[in-house]
Order: structure tokens, then sequence, then C-alpha cells
């Protein structure tokens, strides 16, 4: 069923304050574009940061975001790479979670893939 931009607003919102109390102080985390969100951990090998990424995941999708009298809930999906393994630029290591993201999402969604996965 869709709700309209309201009830999706309302939604990344929520996502919004579950990155916030789910990333440490020295973590980045933003809103890349659209419905897509990034997550810079400094110093967390992939395997701490897919372990991460799973907990917000699943987090997430507990989540229920009233909306009028109804209760709202969604999943997400994250794809996941780490300087240096996956790139030394920005670019390339958002190219790389990209991949894993389409990859997590070809595979049924509500997942985490690490690039070169």
């Amino acid at each position: 069923m869709l709700y309209g931009h309201k009830a999706g607003d309302l939604i990344l919102r929520a996502l919004g304050q579950l990155l916030r109390t789910h990333t440490r102080p020295n973590d980045v985390a933003c809103r890349y574009g659209g419905e897509e969100f990034v997550v810079i951990m400094p110093d967390a090998p992939l395997e701490v940061a897919v372990v991460r990424a799973d907990e917000v995941r699943q987090a997430f999708a507990d989540l229920e975001v009233r909306y009028g009298s109804t209760s709202l809930s969604a999943t997400i999906t994250i794809g996941g790479a780490t300087f240096p393994y996956h790139g030394t630029d920005s670019e390339t290591l958002l190219h790389a979670a990209d991949q894993a993201l389409y990859a997590a999402k070809s595979a049924g969604r509500d997942l985490v893939y690490a690039a070169g996965a």
C-alpha cells in the first residue's frame, strides 16, 4: 500500500534517528540522496562494519512508525565497502558499496552485503 510523501518522510526521519543512536561519536551518517544513506565508520574492519550494519538493519525492521492511525514499517538493504581494500577514494568506495547494495537487492532485499562477497 502506498502512503505518500509525508509517510515516506516519517520513515526517513526514523531511519535518521536510528542511525544517530547506532553510530559511534566518530562515525559519520548522512543522507546521500533520495532514500540512500552513507555511514562512514573510521577504523572499523569490514567484519565489524557488516555486523553493525546488520544490527541497524534488524533494528529498522523492528521499528514501527505511527502515521495517523496506521503503524508503518519498512526494511533496508545495505551494501558496504572498506578503505583501502575496496578503494582508496570516495568515488571508488561508493561504487563498490553500491555494487554490493544492488547484489543484496537482487538476492531478496532486507540484507547486508559486503563488496566482493
